[in-house]
């Protein structure tokens, strides 16, 4: 017995079907538009929005006001961006919340997620804060307004201030995931730098080098990632037992300039020394301009232990051991996070929040005997 002749409209669903479940048409793939389709068909128009109207009932596809016809898959047919449930404005945006896009340590993380989210068809916009929580919660407020779909959050070292707001994201069913350091009394997701280990490993490869006189310089000592490389230095120490001296802390911002005047004030002290552990790289780069203007009989028996600075530390003449962290993993890995939250409508105190932290690499620009 002959098999019935299917519709055309239904031949041409069973086909797109099958090039979803085959995967030659990924999830996030956009289709062409509807003359192109139905030319590609060799079908009219009607007889293909035919098609389209049944694939999209049963999750195959969404259909997008301004961004066209997107692949979905059938079991994600409840995606969180059916035109049903969000407004034009609010269809596949998220926000990146910074707090200084002159800070060096964030282009690789914003890399991470822009390429993420760029796969999944959205559209990224990204908040430079200026360390201002006025400036921070006035993004959010706007985030909030415009209907956007998720935050990843870089807090500044008085995000705190802020509490309330990011407490509001949930009530406006906007997900959010905090990336580089957690706030404190708040519960999200968080993707960031193992510092502990960092600073411990960082410390240690001091230790191991022969160093004895450590000092630790960093910025802000509130600020939750200071907290955490004072505690991997001491920790090193500890295990070295060498004595730990409150007076060889030097905390103050997180900048160049604290770095060279810090620098400056060690010298001029003629302070006894032959290890510094620093708590990022533009206070390491203030050290090393310091250093470049000193006599070199001074420091040439110094070495450096900073977080970062891996652009500059074969071309300095000094001894100096990076800890590089995983920059654009934390970036891309906290975008898979926010996009499963967001598919799945989970937003941040719930059940979906979690903490993912990457051990640095270590590096040195010398040999250890």
């Amino acid at each position: 017995m002959e098999k019935p002749i299917l519709p055309v409209f239904l031949s041409i669903e069973k086909e797109i079907r099958e090039k979803i479940a085959s995967g030659e048409w990924q999830r996030g793939d956009k289709l062409v538009n509807e003359y192109n389709l139905a030319e590609k068909f060799n079908t009219s128009r009607p007889t293909l929005r035919k098609a389209l109207v049944q694939l999209k009932k049963d999750g195959y596809i969404v259909q997008i006001p301004g961004r066209g016809t997107i692949i979905s898959s059938p079991d994600n047919h409840d995606f969180k961006f059916s035109e049903k449930k969000h407004s034009k404005a609010a269809v596949r945006r998220i926000a990146v919340l910074i707090p200084s896009i002159d800070n060096l340590h964030y282009p690789k993380m914003i890399r991470g997620i822009e390429d993420y989210f760029h796969r999944q068809n959205f559209q990224v916009i990204l908040g430079n804060c200026d360390t201002d929580p006025a400036k921070e919660k006035k993004y959010i407020e706007t985030c909030m307004e415009d209907g956007l779909c998720g935050i990843i959050l870089a807090p500044g070292f008085r995000s705190l201030e802020n509490i309330h707001i990011y407490n509001a994201l949930k009530e406006k069913k906007i997900s959010i995931v905090i990336i580089d350091t957690p706030v404190r009394n708040f519960n999200a997701s968080l993707v960031a730098t193992d510092n502990i280990a960092g600073a411990y490993a960082g410390t240690m490869k001091l230790l191991q080098s022969g160093c004895r006189k450590l000092i630790f310089l960093s910025g802000w000592l509130k600020a939750e990632s200071s907290c955490e490389r004072l505690t991997g230095f001491k920790k090193a120490l500890s295990e070295m037992r060498i004595a730990f001296d409150e007076n060889n802390i030097y905390s103050g911002s997180f900048t160049e300039q604290f770095g060279y005047e810090t620098a400056l004030q060690m010298l001029q002290k003629k302070q006894n020394i032959d290890g510094i552990f620093s708590a990022n790289h533009p206070i390491t780069y203030g050290l090393l301009r310091a250093f470049r203007e000193t006599n070199q009989e001074k420091i040439k028996n110094i070495t450096i232990a900073t977080f970062d600075g891996e652009d500059i530390f074969p071309y300095t003449g000094i001894k100096m051991i990076c800890i590089i962290q995983q920059k654009y993993r934390i970036g891309y890995t906290a975008s898979e996070k926010l996009y499963e939250m967001i598919r799945h409508g989970k937003y941040c105190n719930d059940e979906s929040t979690s903490k993912i932290l990457f051990t640095p690499e270590i590096k040195q620009n010398f040999k250890t005997s």
